[in-house]
């Protein structure tokens, strides 16, 4: 099916996973992309879909001593779930309407590591960074790699929840229960500034969803940095708060890893079977010069498009370290601001 739209100009704000595709759908993107798809090259766009980045975090739950209120009662309750949603479809009021997690941290290692893990990890960088022969990646690592070596930059954020959390699933037998019993305290680390680089194109069939590959651990420092926030954790597991309110030989989650950890080679088994997405998708429409890469200019405008806009989290060239949400409100605005102020020029 075609569209044929018509007007001054067209800002696509179809998020991350859309505004990719229709621009590969209209002729604008990668030459190997657009011919499996039998579509005509009107512009070739390599970095349409490319750099696709999230936030993965990773967590680890201690059980409380049963004096210590959770919510976990409430997960493993139908009943109480039930009457939570009629509340909140009713008031907006209870369970529901409060967020999952309260306490929030930016989280940078140099503060909280060993100067010989600082260390450590500053050499593990420096190699990879440099190891990079892609100008575009080559280019973004080093911007990751300057906040990782200062002591004043976020590697991650931390945050504390009231109930278990574990997303191992899959790595045990099916008729495994989705809760456990007692109640936890849980501290998850989301990565800050992924290396891992997904992507997100059109089909050989474009009627259908656009395929999405995130690739998530697939870049060594990702799982570097993710383990040593949650051996972080353990740290901060074993401090007297913690130990105030946990059971001394209480449960541990993930229920595949029930241990404390011990080593970075404990931290990185527990990744791949426990990590999850923040759900904060963005850069498919990278704003980069065009020969890195790039498909917004510092205009928005699409290269090779003269009256094509792209406003919407995929321009974002390297994710922000937290939640996505505000940088997309922010610029937004200045981009309405922006083209409101040419549209005036142009009267």
């Amino acid at each position: 099916m075609q569209y044929l739209i018509s007007a001054r100009e067209i800002i696509l704000c179809a998020v991350v996973f859309e505004s990719p595709a229709i621009l590969e759908r209209s002729g604008v993107g990668s030459r190997k992309v657009l011919a499996a798809a039998n579509i005509p090259v009107l512009y070739e766009l390599p970095g349409v879909g490319e750099n696709l980045q999230d936030h993965l975090n990773c967590s680890l739950s201690c059980e409380t001593e049963d004096d210590i209120p959770t919510r976990d009662e409430a997960l493993r309750n139908p009943e109480e779930q039930k009457a939570a949603l009629l509340e909140y479809e009713r008031s907006h009021t209870g369970r529901l309407s409060e967020g999952s997690a309260y306490s929030f941290a930016f989280t940078p290692l140099q503060m909280l590591e060993t100067s010989s893990e600082t260390q450590e990890l500053a050499e593990k960088v420096k190699y990879w960074v440099e190891k990079e022969s892609n100008p575009s990646l080559q280019t973004q690592y080093s911007v990751i790699q300057k906040t990782i070596e200062s002591p004043n930059e976020a590697t991650a954020t931390t945050f504390m929840l009231r109930s278990q959390r574990h997303r191992d699933t899959d790595s045990l037998p099916k008729d495994t229960p989705p809760f456990v019993n007692g109640n936890y305290v849980t501290v998850a680390a989301m990565l800050a500034h992924p290396f891992s680089r997904g992507s997100c194109h059109i089909s050989s069939d474009p009627s259908h969803p656009p395929v999405i590959k995130f690739n998530y651990l697939s870049h060594p420092l990702d799982m570097e940095i993710l383990a040593r926030h949650l051996r972080l954790i353990e740290r901060l597991f074993q401090q007297p708060t913690f130990t105030a309110i946990t059971k001394p030989k209480g449960n541990r989650l993930p229920r595949s890893f029930p241990y404390p950890i011990s080593s970075l080679e404990d931290a990185k088994k527990i990744l791949p079977i426990n990590a999850a997405t923040n759900y904060h998708p963005s850069s498919t429409c990278s704003m980069m010069r065009e020969d890195l890469g790039g498909v917004v200019d510092e205009w928005l405008g699409v290269y090779g498009t003269k009256n094509v806009r792209v406003c919407d989290a995929s321009v974002l060239p390297i994710i922000p370290r937290g939640n996505i949400l505000t940088a997309v409100y922010a610029f937004a605005e200045k981009a309405a601001e922006m083209i409101c102020r040419e549209e005036e020029s142009s009267l």
